[in-house]
């Protein structure tokens, strides 16, 4: 069940508040289609034994719920761990985990048709590894593949020496399994999978073979052309990637995730590996100015530069703030005379944490949102920006303070719509249990011009 609150102000266009059966609810996941409408994943249940996936496709002009699904896989513990859309058809795949009795956790990937959310395949994708321990995917890709387009699932299992990667592909129309590559000795987990517009395929992650961060290509066929660590530079140790792009001129991968630093703290980490045989070209570790535990999740790329966003920048040993950083694709530096710059933002209570989750570059502006504290009135606010791409100016700030039917403080998802209207999805900070999903203006006011109370 979802109930929706229309029109709360100028750039609140419309709100979901998103609950099913008087049940936890969370939005985890977002596709944007090209008729506007978004689809929104997440879970739903009254306990960790009970609870299911749960799947909406929501109206992108006033947020009218036109399906919701809420699916049983077979076990316990299940969410939607990622979700792709086709733009046009409205057709979903999503993937997530499963704990059945015996075997804990399982792979589990199904497709639902976009008209009514009925199965799209009469029975999900479900793996479980001879070892009967936790294998979950982690994200799921479309992949060019001729003439076609097919679903590719990355994630990891537990074998006999420990964590292992594994990366499969799908057939779009029948969920069949066309090849996999299970990693059983590399102690691998991949968290994240992207795909090039000719079929390449890129899974990341980590390694504890080496303590370092994982990146292997694949071609479309189930070859591994690729598989790079990384372990440096100096005394710092890679531990992760977590998100990346591809440069659509040169194919190269971009990665963003942690490298661990001095004292043992993680910083945040951009990386550029060579298309045709993974060679680093640069990376780029990035410290906050208190020498503490960074990290960078969020990454975007344009012709030029990489943008990489995080709410754990940081500043001092009490509180993070939201940082965004332009790096030149040519060389990953983020100063000046190279084309980049950095922004950092946090409400005005500095001795909590502030957070992003994602950004986006569309058209020359960055689109970013997170939560951010305040102490009047006190507690977390939903925070909207959109900077100048080129030179990091803030075109619009806007703080959602005493805003009822704005307050996505736990948001984990952001598309961004072609007239510059930003979906964000999360939990609410207004109703317990509850999950919302909201469609903001493009235009707004700078700063807390939008405080009012509504």
């Amino acid at each position: 069940m979802a109930f929706s609150v229309g029109a709360w102000a100028q750039d609140v266009l419309w709100r979901d508040i998103l609950q099913n059966a008087s049940e936890s609810t969370t939005a985890r996941h977002t596709a944007l289609l090209d008729n506007g409408d978004i689809i929104v994943g997440g879970l739903n249940g009254a306990s960790s034994a009970t609870r299911d996936f749960m799947v909406y496709r929501i109206r992108g002009s006033d947020g009218v719920v036109v399906w919701s699904r809420r699916i049983d896989g077979g076990g316990t513990g299940e969410t939607v761990n990622d979700l792709v859309a086709d733009p046009v058809t409205g057709d979903v795949y999503f993937c997530g985990r499963s704990s059945v009795a015996g075997q804990q956790l399982n792979w589990y990937v199904m497709k639902l048709n976009g008209s009514n959310g009925t199965n799209g395949w009469a029975a999900a994708h479900t793996y479980n590894h001879t070892q009967n321990g936790n294998d979950e995917p982690r994200a799921l890709s479309f992949v060019q593949d001729g003439a076609s387009r097919n679903i590719v699932v990355a994630g990891q299992i537990l074998t006999t020496a420990g964590n292992g990667g594994r990366v499969v592909k799908l057939n779009a129309s029948t969920g069949a399994l066309m090849w996999q590559s299970n990693q059983e000795s590399a102690f691998q987990d991949y968290s994240n999978v992207i795909t090039s517009a000719d079929g390449d395929i890129f899974a990341f992650g980590y390694t504890n073979a080496f303590n370092g961060a994982l990146a292997t290509k694949y071609n479309v066929g189930g070859a591994q052309v690729w598989s790079v660590t990384s372990v440096g530079p100096g005394a710092a140790s890679f531990t992760n990637w977590s998100n990346g792009r591809i440069d659509a001129a040169s194919g190269d991968l971009i990665v963003s995730g942690l490298a661990q630093g001095s004292g043992n703290n993680n910083d945040i980490a951009v990386a550029r590996f060579r298309d045709s045989d993974g060679a680093r070209l640069w990376q780029t570790v990035i410290n906050g100015p208190a020498n503490l535990s960074d990290g960078g999740n969020a990454i975007d790329v344009d012709t030029t530069h990489a943008y990489i966003g995080t709410g754990n920048y940081r500043p001092a040993a009490s509180g993070s703030d939201i940082f965004i950083a332009r790096l030149n694709l040519a060389n990953g530096l983020y100063d000046a005379t190279n084309g980049g710059w950095t922004a950092t933002f946090t409400g005005d209570d500095g001795t909590t944490s502030d957070s992003l989750s994602n950004l986006r570059v569309v058209g020359g502006t960055v689109y970013a949102a997170g939560s951010t504290r305040f102490l009047t009135p006190a507690g977390r606010t939903l925070t909207t920006l959109k900077l100048n791409a080129a030179t990091g100016g803030v075109i619009n700030r806007t703080d959602f303070r005493d805003r009822l039917g704005a307050q996505l403080v736990g948001f984990k998802a952001m598309q961004v719509a072609s007239n510059g209207d930003m979906f964000i999805a999360g939990d609410s900070a207004v109703s317990t249990g509850f999950a919302e999903v909201g469609r903001f203006g493009s235009a707004g006011a700078t700063s807390d011009a939008n405080l009012s109370a509504l």
